[in-house]
């Protein structure tokens, strides 16, 4: 592989660990404010499969 190739590999590497940073953060915010296990959209419930499948998860699957 050439450096280019190389370079655009480890930068979007670094994007997607961003994301989920982010994502695991937001998670945590709304487990210390009381609406983790709720969809961001609609309010109901998330299915403890999905969160168990993704713990970070913020959307119920109708609204997701």
């Amino acid at each position: 592989m050439d450096s280019l190739q190389v370079q655009a590999m480890n930068q979007a590497q670094d994007a997607r660990r961003t994301t989920e940073l982010t994502r695991i953060a937001a998670a945590c915010e709304r487990l210390e404010c009381g609406e983790y296990g709720f969809c961001a959209k609609c309010g109901s419930d998330i299915t403890p499969a999905r969160l168990q499948n993704d713990s970070a998860v913020s959307f119920c699957l109708a609204c997701a």
